[in-house]
């Protein structure tokens, strides 16, 4: 299968390649985070690096599930670095391990250790991070495709014009979408983006939410894409349509939403 290069997302792995620091990758679901270390490990090894120097670990692979638990994880690593060679750690999607700050620091402060985590839930990440992790981590966030990576990796007709093309992308900025030309197709998988991070970010935080209000508030906020909003202006629309919350709740709602990756909000100042 043929990868767009991602240029910035792989020079700032580059940049930091061996320096006694952790790269935390972090992004939405299905962004490309998990490629962009495989592409960044094809490249190690291009440049000499020993394949048994590469310790790769997808969390949300079922073949690791025993090792979601700090303590076996930490252990299981540790047994495969055999001398002083730099080891290669990539821990995708680290946020389903128990306590997985305490792996990441244990393993920051091993000479021999060259560190890579990727993170799909900003709150689970960046609260973990910030408290136990403060000056040891650099990171970046991995977007859904540009305008310009979208156009790089898809074959254009000459009979679309410049709007047909960017109204495509606005359905298909996923990296995998590049591969179906079918609106149906697109949408299937854009809506199971949406159920996967409803389910694992927004539930698992909220405990038992009401999947109602979650729906009445997530299309409060695709109506009101690009405009000035507020909570005080979003619960008013709710009450208008007979939805009962309170402004506490709707503010943890709002937060979660944001912090699961679905949405950016922009303050005024």
């Amino acid at each position: 299968m043929n990868y767009i290069k991602r240029p910035h997302y792989l020079d700032f792995l580059r940049r930091h390649r061996d320096r006694p620091i952790i790269k935390v990758v972090s992004g939405v679901r299905r962004a490309g985070k998990s490629v962009l270390f495989q592409l960044y490990k094809e490249e190690l090894l291009a440049t000499g690096v020993d394949e048994d120097q590469i310790i790769s670990i997808n969390f949300e692979d079922l073949s690791y599930y025993d090792l979601r638990h700090f303590q076996t994880l930490f252990a299981y690593i540790k047994e495969q670095l055999i001398g002083e060679k730099t080891y290669y750690n990539f821990l995708d999607e680290i946020q389903h391990v128990e306590k997985f700050e305490l792996v990441a620091d244990s393993l920051f402060i091993l000479a021999n250790v060259d560190l890579y985590l990727t993170g799909s839930n900003a709150y689970f990440m960046s609260s973990q991070l910030a408290t136990n992790l403060t000056g040891r981590y650099v990171e970046i966030e991995v977007l859904p495709l540009s305008f310009e990576e979208y156009l790089s990796g898809q074959s254009l007709t000459e009979n679309l014009n410049t709007t047909e093309i960017f109204n495509n992308y606005l359905f298909s900025a996923f990296p995998y979408l590049l591969q179906t030309s079918s609106y149906a197709e697109k949408i299937d998988y854009l809506r199971g983006i949406y159920n996967s991070i409803l389910l694992n970010d927004i539930v698992t935080r909220l405990g038992n939410p009401n999947p109602t209000i979650i729906e009445r508030i997530v299309r409060t906020l695709l109506s009101s894409t690009g405009s000035l909003i507020s909570t005080n202006k979003i619960r008013n629309t709710l009450v208008s349509q007979n939805v009962s919350i309170s402004h506490n709740t709707l503010e943890n709602y709002l937060t979660t939403l944001t912090d699961s990756l679905l949405f950016y909000s922009v303050p005024r100042f």
